[in-house]
């Protein structure tokens, strides 16, 4: 019988870091078997807009999501996939070519892997401070034929490629790197959050048509374009919901969780028919102060702008580039992630964009509650390694490093436990 392939998948985030366990069911969705979460104020989980800032809090963090997850699922994990974000991550497309190399030139594995890195030498050299940590391919071309998805076994002369190559901080990968060994875990490998998020929420149709994904957390906002099912651009912005909490929390003079609960609650980025805008609440104040009232139109004075600002950014990022939103984009925007909850904010980016706009949950998952916008990027590594697990086997990438972490790690634990 065949083992079971599980995976667990972690999302490292400024104001949370999640855990999910998880496996294929016989209908080939994922069944979410272990969940862990932690939450924290801003700077408390030892990450802020996507980047470590303090290495002792998030290692102990991800220790205690990790063993929260495995306690859910009733066994040790002994290796994990790891997604995260930032602005250092950023995308770029380049190409290559190669001579096919094959018995009577038909396609191999050999040849993908040599144009694979005959297109990511088109970057290098590379700074010190810059890796690829991604080679995504668009489309392959064989003898001037373009648009071709998998090629191997087919024959030609020459094997060409359209590869989105995503890249990050050298220093920070260690970082990620340096966490999860801490733990005592086998890092398999790590994912950029706009991929993941796009992975989670995004289906064929939408692939095909061309969209954008918008997954905007607490401190980062992730973005990936597809057109013609294809990655085309990606990109992280280092702002998120804590700007807005913190606009909210400056403006009326009240405290930063008190804030974000108000921002919860009552925010809303665009006036409709479903908001009455004249509706009153109470807003706690500092310093003893007296609580006072405001209206929710009163906050969405304070919202709205710096939403606003950020979808005008990536309005004009994507304007900078060759996509034709009404040619390529056919199936507009998914907004994901936690303020993808924010009520309004949809309804902003289709008069900013002049594109439909829906909101994106996990698709093809079961078990443990996911199915909401926060879960996007977490699910999203969750399936990027079920999809590539045999990969790491085959490569023999796993055999018994894990366990010999793991036993390693035990063995000081108990031996400092029992002095």
């Amino acid at each position: 019988m065949e083992e079971e392939k599980i995976v667990m998948a972690l999302d490292l985030g400024s104001q949370s870091i999640k855990g999910l366990i998880g496996g294929l069911d016989e209908n080939g969705n994922i069944e979410i078997k272990g969940k862990g979460e932690i939450s924290c104020n801003v700077g408390n989980c030892g990450i802020s807009s996507g980047l470590i800032k303090n290495l002792e809090l998030t290692t102990n963090n991800i220790e205690k999501v990790i063993s929260s997850a495995e306690a859910h699922f009733g066994k040790k994990i002994e290796e994990i996939w790891v997604g995260f974000s930032g602005r250092h991550v950023d995308g770029l497309n380049e190409h290559g070519s190669v001579v096919v190399s094959g018995r009577d030139h038909e396609i191999s594995q050999d040849d993908i892997e040599r144009v694979t890195v005959q297109a990511k030498t088109k970057v290098e050299p590379l700074p010190e401070t810059r890796k690829v940590i991604k080679e995504i391919p668009r489309w392959f071309k064989i003898d001037g034929e373009d648009k071709i998805k998998k090629p191997i076994g087919m024959s030609g002369i020459k094997l060409g490629v359209k590869m989105h190559l995503l890249l990050a901080n050298t220093q920070q990968i260690k970082n990620i790197e340096k966490c999860v060994n801490k733990v005592g875990v086998y890092l398999n490998d790590i994912i950029p959050n706009p991929l993941a998020s796009a992975l989670a929420v995004k289906d064929k149709d939408a692939s095909e048509l061309g969209c954008i994904v918008i997954d905007m957390g607490a401190g980062t906002t992730d973005i990936a374009v597809y057109v013609e099912d294809a990655l085309f651009y990606t990109d992280v912005l280092d702002i998120g919901g804590n700007i807005v909490t913190k606009d909210i929390a400056t403006v009326l003079r009240t405290p930063r969780n008190k804030a974000e609960e108000i921002k919860r609650e009552y925010g809303t980025a665009f006036l409709d028919d479903y908001v009455d805008g004249e509706e009153m609440f109470e807003v706690p104040s500092v310093g003893g102060r007296k609580a006072r009232e405001i209206t929710r139109e009163e906050l969405c004075a304070i919202i709205r702008p710096r939403i606003e600002e950020i979808a005008n950014i990536i309005y004009s990022k994507l304007k900078n580039t060759t996509i034709n939103f009404q040619r390529d984009l056919g199936a507009g925007i998914i907004l994901t992630g936690g303020m993808a909850n924010l009520h309004g904010f949809d309804k902003l980016l289709e008069q900013i964009f002049d594109l439909p706009v829906a909101k994106g949950i996990p698709k093809g998952v079961d078990g443990l509650d996911v199915k909401k916008p926060e879960y996007s990027s977490s699910v999203g590594v969750l399936k990027y390694g079920l999809e590539h697990y045999d990969e790491y086997y085959k490569r023999g990438l796993f055999e018994d490093v894990p366990t010999f972490i793991r036993t390693v790690k035990d063995f000081f634990n108990n031996l400092f436990e029992n002095k």
